[in-house]
């Protein structure tokens, strides 16, 4: 979920070879994923404080790319 929530806030496509390859998943079976993180994400967030702050989104992207394999994020940093 953290490749496909760091791909989305970076403007990456998801059929982006690298989010492809990090996923490990064909262009059709990386659109189901995305959509059922997005709902997850929401209906998870829905009732939180703070979410719709500039720190919330910056601490929730910088937690996404911490756990990113270092070739993805090298391979969708140096599309950027």
């Amino acid at each position: 979920m953290a490749l496909l929530l760091y791909a989305e806030a970076q403007d990456v496509p998801v059929t982006n070879p690298a989010v492809l390859e990090g996923l490990e998943v064909g262009k059709s079976r990386a659109y189901k994923l995305k959509e059922k993180a997005l709902i997850a994400l929401r209906k998870e967030l829905s009732s939180a404080e703070g979410v719709g702050s500039p720190l919330f989104g910056r601490i929730l992207l910088d937690a996404c790319e911490a756990t990113l394999p270092e070739t993805a994020r090298a391979k969708i940093g140096a599309e950027l």
